[in-house]
């Protein structure tokens, strides 16, 4: 039996009134804002570190011709990092750490060259080297650690005019990627004079032979920074020496690099 048309449906309004109540105690789940800041961050890393890895194997020189980036192996291969809870972890690294790469007497000029790295960047650090500024349309992510080559020639700490910060750069802890070369010295942007050759190599060198032009080479061996996967070696050239090549070893004694652009 039906109500009468003049009388409310008991029925529809109890549907009615539970409709309302349901939809006055809804509230709508809040946007997971934190989780999609998460992934474009993550997102943001990738890229960065896609980008480092093309501009340090493709760009064959920065600083005009006497520092390069070299991707050490010659042959593709990625520079191993350690393992995650490895001896050598952030944590287990002192606050500084220091390493002399190479050094001596030679036609009479005292030179050495040594490593630093700071496991965080110094407040009064200014930044990164303005002769050296990042490729056009790149953003790459900060670093947290600050790396430090110091080449001394006769005494003098070769662009000591820079400040006490010139020869450093902003680097991704203990354990990151600088591989790079230069020459070295205190006249004519080290194009002559007494000028010492250092190399960052990749991970499978161990010693690297240079031949000079009209014959002679010298050989060095492959240095690291303690706790880090830094690593260098250094060859000094006496002024009016030049370069032919520069052929890198692993510890099979097998050739895995040969670099000419000293010419």
């Amino acid at each position: 039996m039906t109500a009468p048309p003049d009388r409310p449906d008991p029925v529809e309004r109890e549907l009615r009134t539970a409709m309302q109540d349901a939809a006055t105690r809804w509230e709508p789940s809040p946007a997971p804002v934190d989780a999609i800041l998460r992934v474009g961050r993550a997102r943001r890393r990738a890229r960065h570190r896609a980008l480092a890895a093309v501009v340090c194997t493709v760009v064959l020189g920065c600083g005009g011709a006497v520092v390069h980036q070299w991707s050490g192996s010659g042959d593709g291969r990625a520079t191993p990092l350690p393992p995650a809870g490895s001896p050598h972890s952030p944590a287990s690294v002192p606050a500084k750490v220091t390493e002399r790469v190479g050094g001596g007497t030679a036609g009479g000029t005292t030179w050495s060259v040594t490593l630093e790295l700071y496991r965080e960047i110094p407040d009064d650090y200014p930044g990164d080297d303005p002769r050296f500024p990042p490729p056009s349309g790149t953003s790459p992510e900060p670093g947290t650690s600050l790396l430090c080559q110091r080449t001394v020639i006769g005494g003098v700490r070769v662009d000591h005019q820079g400040g006490p910060w010139s020869g450093c750069a902003v680097v991704e802890g203990a354990h990151g990627f600088n591989e790079q070369a230069g020459l070295f010295g205190h006249t004519d942007k080290a194009v002559r004079g007494f000028r010492v050759l250092v190399v960052q190599p990749g991970a499978e060198v161990t010693r690297a032979v240079l031949t000079l032009d009209g014959g002679g080479t010298r050989t060095a061996g492959v240095t690291s920074l303690p706790g880090t996967t830094y690593r260098a070696y250094a060859i000094p050239l006496l002024p009016g020496e030049t370069v032919a090549a520069v052929d890198e070893y692993d510890r099979a004694d097998r050739r895995v690099s040969h670099q000419t652009q000293w010419n």
